[in-house]
C-alpha cells in the first residue's frame, strides 16, 4: 500500500548542523510529502509460477503422489537452462540460501482432484537471481531420470485461483501435504519442532498450532518412518506464501495453503 508522511526536506541531515549552529528550530526546516511502499505482509520469498502443458500446449496432469519427481526434474531443467548464467550450486539448493521448486496439488475448486498441474519456484526475497533472467527459463522440458520428455513447464505471468490459495496473504495456513519431522516424540516436543520449523523458514514465530499425526502414500524422498503430520497454524501478522516447512520441504511436502 502507499501512504504519505512529512519529511525534511532534501539536503536535511547535510545542514544540519547549519541549523543546529544557528539555534533553528527544526520545526521551521521545510517539509515536504513522499510516498513509500510499505509491506502489508511478511513476506520471505519471492515466486515464478508456472504451469505444466504437454507437446500439444494442453493442460499436463501429474499425480500428486510422485510430486517429488515433478521437483527433481523442475530443478534439473532450471540448472541447465541457467548453466552459464548463474551459479550451479545456488540453483540446484547447495547453498545457504537457495530457490525451491514447488508442485503445487489443484484446490479450492468443487472438482480439484489435488493432481499436479503447476509449479511455483519460490526465490529468497531480495535476491532475484532467477526473476533476472526470465528469457532463459520460461519454458522448460522437464525430463525423466532416463532422458525421455515428460512435459513442459511454462512460466504463467498471472496467478490463478488456485496458486492464490498457495501465494495469498493470511495470518492461517494449513498443510495441503503432510510436514514430515526430522525428531519425533510428545505432543509438546512435536508442537516446538513444527514452531522450529516454520520459523527456519523465514516465518514469524505462530501464535497456534494444532497438528494431527497422518500417513501419505505418496513417494517421499525421506525415510517413511520419520513422523508426518498435517498442520494448521496461525501467525500474530500477515504472511504471504509460499510456505513450506519441514524434513522435503524442498520437494512440495509439507506445502501450506492459506485459509
Amino acid at each position: 500500500m502507499q501512504c504519505s508522511i512529512d519529511v525534511p526536506y532534501p539536503g536535511f541531515l547535510r545542514n544540519l548542523r547549519m541549523y543546529y549552529g544557528a539555534t533553528k528550530s527544526n520545526l521551521k526546516v521545510p517539509r515536504l510529502p513522499e510516498s513509500f511502499a510499505i509491506k502489508n505482509s511478511v513476506t520471505p520469498y519471492s515466486a515464478i509460477c508456472y504451469r505444466l502443458v504437454d507437446e500439444n500446449g494442453d493442460t499436463f496432469s501429474y499425480p500428486q503422489e510422485n510430486m517429488a519427481d515433478v521437483s527433481a526434474m523442475m530443478r534439473h531443467a532450471m540448472i541447465v537452462a541457467t548453466q552459464g548464467k548463474l551459479d550451479g550450486a545456488y540453483v540446484s539448493g547447495h547453498t545457504k540460501a537457495h530457490p525451491f521448486y514447488l508442485p503445487v496439488p489443484s484446490i479450492g475448486t468443487e472438482h480439484a482432484d489435488g493432481d499436479i498441474r503447476r509449479i511455483i519456484v519460490a526465490e529468497p526475497a531480495g535476491l532475484g537471481l532467477l526473476s533476472s533472467n526470465l528469457a532463459a527459463i520460461t519454458s522448460l522440458p522437464l525430463k525423466d531420470d532416463r532422458g525421455k520428455l515428460v512435459c513442459y513447464a511454462v512460466r504463467e505471468p498471472d496467478e490463478d485461483g488456485v496458486f492464490s490459495r498457495y501465494l495469498g496473504t493470511s495470518k492461517t495456513f494449513r498443510t495441503v501435504t503432510p510436514m514430515i519431522l526430522d525428531r519425533t516424540g510428545g505432543e509438546r516436543r512435536i508442537g516446538k519442532r513444527i514452531e522450529a520449523l516454520i520459523t527456519k523458514a523465514g516465518f514469524p514465530k505462530p501464535i497456534r498450532i494444532t497438528f494431527n499425526k497422518t500417513w501419505w502414500a505418496g513417494k517421499l524422498p525421506v525415510p517413511v518412518s520419520r513422523a508426518q503430520v498435517y498442520v494448521d497454524v496461525e501467525f500474530p501478522v500477515k504472511v504471504s506464501g509460499p510456505l513450506a516447512a519441514g524434513v522435503a520441504a524442498g520437494y512440495g511436502i509439507g506445502l501450506f495453503a492459506r485459509e
